[in-house]
């Protein structure tokens, strides 16, 4: 059997980059795949693979080390989630529960990439900076019109598996475009009306872009299905709370209102951001009423 990497999959046809010729063939996935359990023959773009060179098939799927779901890749060591600063306005809820996801499956790297910087004023530039300031990840500010912040992204993507993901219309092909000219993706327009993008990426693809650099372009999607995780669940993917861990009064404390609550103590101190404290509550809240309507 040859070994490979699935790189795009349309119709039943799955590209996978071989890994001893350096090229890519086209192959199918036979009736029943061999592979990790759960797997419901299943193939997600990123996945190592063997396949039979004769019958070019693809015969076995190799264990994940990660794996999201929506956007469908596995494999992935880092994060981009890409936000605009102005259409579509920014939305910090949001934002925290592409975050959430992205702690969830455990992705070693998360980066915040704003793009259309170009078009946030003075003031809303500090207001916007002050909030992202809260958020315990690497912040890069872009503009595909000036070229600010695109070398930090290169920086940021070289020698990393990474994906690309966000709201749909927040410029996600026009700032890969920026970084990598030959991609040349189909860029979208903005409703003027509900400053919602269009989907112009319809399929994942990964992309390399050297030895030990590639990039996924995936679908924009406007809500995040994160119902799924628990409320007690939810406090892990905090990752300024981790450091406090175990120093609550109550085991299982949802630091919400729980007497002698080491978050809140935090909180008071200055230590925990007070709006993603509120943000927390806010979705912990709305977990809350997801679990009650099950």
């Amino acid at each position: 059997m040859a070994k490979g990497q699935v790189m795009k999959g349309i119709g039943g046809f799955y590209t996978v980059f071989d890994q001893d010729t350096r090229k890519t063939v086209t192959v199918r996935a036979r009736g029943r795949l061999k592979g990790q359990k759960g797997i419901k023959d299943k193939i997600y773009i990123g996945d190592f693979v063997s396949y039979d060179p004769e019958a070019m098939v693809i015969t076995d799927i190799d264990e994940r080390k990660t794996v999201l779901k929506k956007p469908p890749i596995a494999n992935i060591d880092e994060v981009i989630v890409v936000f605009s600063g102005r259409k579509p306005q920014f939305h910090y809820p949001l934002l925290t529960k592409f975050l959430l996801l992205a702690g969830r499956e455990k992705i070693p790297h998360i980066v915040v990439c704003m793009t259309k910087w170009d078009l946030v004023g003075e003031e809303e530039r500090k207001t916007l900076l002050d909030l992202l300031a809260t958020l315990p990840y690497p912040v890069i500010c872009t503009s595909s019109k000036t070229g600010q912040g695109l070398d930090e992204v290169k920086e940021a993507l070289s020698g990393h598996v990474s994906v690309f993901t966000g709201p749909s219309g927040v410029g996600k092909s026009s700032l890969m475009n920026s970084l990598f000219q030959e991609l040349n993706l189909e860029v979208g327009s903005l409703s003027e009306k509900i400053e919602r993008g269009k989907h112009t990426t319809r399929h994942v693809e990964l992309i390399r872009l050297q030895e030990n650099t590639l990039v996924a372009d995936t679908p924009g999607f406007g809500y995040v299905e994160y119902q799924n995780i628990l409320p007690e669940e939810l406090k892990e993917y905090f990752a300024e709370f981790k450091p406090y861990e175990g120093l609550c009064k109550f085991r299982g404390c949802l630091h919400q209102f729980e007497p002698e609550c080491e978050i809140k103590k935090q909180l008071e101190t200055g230590n925990i951001n007070k709006i993603r404290y509120q943000t927390y509550i806010e979705l912990l809240e709305e977990l809350k009423e997801v679990r009650r309507e099950w």
